[in-house]
């Protein structure tokens, strides 16, 4: 919850910052290529600011009752600091910033795209609950199936070095030949061939294709009483004058 506040906080609200950099301030249509780099550029930026609080994130979640190395996030960034050095809080940021690219971009655009369809279809001019929803699963279907591979490799390299007894030296669990990303790839594809790169990818649909749904529908809620709430507040936007 910790990490998830600020990277959906950045990732949301910057999108619409950078659709409008596309567009040169709004000025012309937004075409599907620069939807795409515009959900890129806001999961970049949300990934970047973010990722020690994901870093720590997987590890606790390694945790049991019974052997716990972290008591809470702040210790776990401190001691993984302290121990195994900053730069480990970063570990599997290439993956992730390489994921970012296809997930992020593909499901802002896709969920925009989505949007649009639905209301074409269904003859309409403004999306309600069940567009905001059925457009965000469909989004967090298409990107979760073009970015899992990435994901696997990134929790992969997030965990190298952690074990339950303790923290010990980063390298004691990497395999010989290389810890790198491209490593990664082909010690999972020699090990479980192609399909290794997609293990556990239902499992995660079961989880993403609602969470994002949802995600999106509460965004959008959001976003309506908020405006609802400025424009009935003390001072409401007062309409110009005639002369």
């Amino acid at each position: 919850m910790v990490r998830i506040f600020p990277f959906s906080a950045i990732q949301l609200s910057s999108y619409p910052v950078f659709k409008s950099i596309a567009t040169e301030g709004d000025v012309r249509p937004i075409s599907p290529l620069g939807r795409f780099w515009a959900g890129t550029a806001a999961g970049v930026l949300a990934t970047f600011i973010t990722y020690p609080l994901d870093f720590i994130r997987c590890r606790l979640s390694m945790q049991t009752a019974q052997q716990q190395v972290y008591r809470g996030v702040v210790d776990g960034i401190i001691t993984v600091a302290r121990k195994e050095g900053v730069r480990q809080l970063y570990s599997g940021l290439l993956p992730s910033l390489c994921g970012i690219v296809p997930y992020a971009g593909i499901q802002l655009s896709v969920y925009d795209l989505t949007k649009e369809l639905l209301l074409h279809a269904r003859g309409r001019t403004v999306c309600d609950q069940v567009d905001f929803f059925v457009a965000g699963a469909w989004a967090g279907l298409v990107a979760q199936t073009a970015a899992f591979p990435i994901e696997l490799i990134r929790r992969r390299m997030q965990v190298r070095g952690f074990d339950l007894g303790g923290v010990v030296d980063p390298s004691a669990s990497a395999p010989k030949g290389g810890t790198g990303f491209l490593h990664e790839i082909q010690s999972v594809i020699r090990a479980d061939g192609f399909r290794g790169l997609y293990r556990g990818l239902v499992p995660n649909y079961l989880k993403i294709v609602p969470a994002a749904g949802v995600n999106f529908l509460v965004f959008e809620q959001a976003k309506t009483l908020w405006n609802y709430a400025r424009a009935s507040g003390p001072n409401p936007p007062q309409p110009a004058a005639k002369h």
